[in-house]
């Protein structure tokens, strides 16, 4: 019966302080999306190659109502830039999504987006060597992160 008592006790606390708990987080540490300029909307990118489609992924900062929904990728050919694809941005989340097929992995090819008339150069894009690769930029300055396992 002690046993009972001190379990029905325990269960009761630990439903009240799970209960509390994403309250008091939310009061501390409210999400806060920072502003940013157009030229910065972008946030970032992250793709995958496998059987030479390339799946890619651009996270953007929330679109002001006269903003452009499209983002496009474009990839350096010849030494002009190309635009392969354009995906609308999809609101829920402000994601771009693109696949496109027949991508070369056995070569480095320069990539980059564009969201309305600014540009965010993403450098060399997935290769053979870099199968297994993460890839961040920070818009702010156009530097690339690349980190390869």
């Amino acid at each position: 019966m002690n046993n009972n008592i001190r379990t029905i006790c325990f269960l009761a606390l630990v439903i009240v302080i799970s209960s509390c708990l994403p309250v008091m987080a939310a009061k501390r540490y409210p999400v806060e999306i920072p502003k940013v300029t157009r030229d910065k909307i972008i946030c970032f990118a992250l793709y995958t190659v496998h059987n030479n489609i390339l799946k890619m992924i651009a996270q953007l900062y929330p679109l002001d109502d006269y903003d452009a929904r499209t983002v496009r990728l474009r990839i350096k050919n010849n030494g002009k830039w190309v635009q392969i694809a354009e995906s609308h941005i999809i609101e829920k989340g402000w994601i771009a999504t693109f696949r496109v097929e027949n991508w070369d992995s056995t070569r480095d090819i320069q990539y980059r987006l564009a969201h309305g008339t600014y540009t965010i150069n993403i450098g060399h894009g997935p290769s053979r060597k870099s199968l297994h690769a993460i890839k961040a930029i920070d818009p702010s300055d156009n530097k690339t992160l690349t980190i390869v396992f």
